[in-house]
């Protein structure tokens, strides 16, 4: 009879067994590692505007840009998107931008956006009158150079007087030649302006001519003029004693109170006429020759007009006239007054009178 042999139960077949086991794992991780490292993917690398496609081994990037003609800078950037057995490889290319200001020059290293968007980064403002070399919206490109110019505007004055004005004021109170100075006046000041735009290096980028504008305002003086009119002794040369009293805003009073309007005063030189009581004569304009009928230049004072006559220096009051007759010798601001009888007109003579042209 055969004896049947439990190997199972024997020591040294559970040892043997027990390490086959160990070995068997041991392989199938080792063939895992393996197959792992030897998987095959598809790179999709994308470098700017060009996408290039490699087949190589998952984690074997280098390689993969190798084959495919990439080589990269020491700034470059590289990011991946893993899927199954596809790799999306995106390369972000370094720039080196230089951005000069004046004499300082800052050499930089970006990676993309505008020339703006950099400009933000540095915290540079520009001012009204700054100026780029390249609009804010360009893209950066590797190897630009940005200038910007920064420019200050100026207001350069130049100053001119304004002369003052004198006016002159009536005092009612005052007679006339007396004059006294109630504010003294001051010249004004009259800016021109023009705005200078200067580079950083000092140089003129432009000029405007903003034209003139009043710096300080010029101040009258105001000088007030006696118009009261001082009475003199009764003339015989005089034709009515109802003399002047006051002279202002356009305005005759005699010493009555009477008033008269005048439109302009002309200072005539006069002398003196008669008829010798002939009053059949007649005057250029018909009229008969008589007190207050007076000769005149009606290229000067026209027919017809009337006005108040004194002599300039107070002491002898025609009064009232009408501008009738004329002469050869009347040219010019010269009159003839007439009078009554020729000793009147000899004591006349030949003087200077007010002639104030009534309205």
């Amino acid at each position: 009879m055969k004896t049947r042999l439990n190997w199972s139960a024997h020591p040294k077949f559970n040892r043997w067994l027990h390490i086959a086991a160990t070995l068997l794992v041991c392989a199938l991780i080792i063939g895992l590692f393996a197959g792992f490292a030897t998987a095959r993917t598809t790179y999709f690398i994308t470098d700017g505007d060009q996408t290039v496609t490699v087949s190589g081994y998952v984690g074997a990037l280098d390689a993969a840009l190798k084959k495919a003609g990439i080589s990269l800078s020491e700034h470059d950037l590289t990011s991946e998107v893993h899927e199954d057995h596809i790799t999306h490889v995106t390369i972000t290319r370094a720039m080196n931008i230089t951005v000069q200001q004046g004499e300082d020059s800052q050499a930089l290293i970006v990676y993309g956006g505008t020339v703006s968007d950099l400009l933000k980064q540095l915290n540079v403002t520009l001012g009204e009158y700054d100026s780029l070399s390249a609009a804010a919206d360009t893209a950066l490109a590797d190897g630009m150079t940005i200038t910007v110019t920064h420019r200050t505007a100026v207001m350069e004055n130049t100053y001119a007087p304004i002369v003052h004005q004198t006016v002159y004021q009536d005092d009612t109170n005052a007679y006339q030649g007396e004059e006294r100075v109630q504010q003294t006046g001051a010249d004004g000041v009259m800016a021109h302006t023009v705005r200078a735009v200067y580079n950083s290096d000092g140089t003129v980028y432009s000029r405007e001519d903003l034209g003139d504008s009043v710096f300080r305002s010029p101040t009258d003086e105001i000088i007030s003029r006696g118009t009261k009119v001082r009475v003199r002794s009764a003339s015989s040369l005089n034709i009515t004693n109802d003399v002047l009293a006051n002279v202002s805003d356009r305005t005759l009073t005699t010493k009555s109170g009477q008033t008269y309007s005048y439109s302009a005063v002309i200072t005539c030189v006069a002398t003196a006429y008669t008829t010798q009581y002939q009053s059949w004569k007649r005057t250029s304009t018909g009229t008969t020759a008589r007190i207050g009928a007076i000769a005149v230049d009606p290229s000067i004072i026209p027919y017809g007009t009337k006005m108040f006559i004194v002599s300039s220096d107070g002491t002898i009051t025609y009064g009232v006239a009408t501008a009738e007759d004329c002469g050869g010798a009347i040219k010019g601001k010269k009159i003839d007054l007439f009078y009554d009888t020729y000793r009147q007109c000899i004591l006349f003579g030949r003087r200077r009178c007010t002639v104030y042209l009534l309205s």
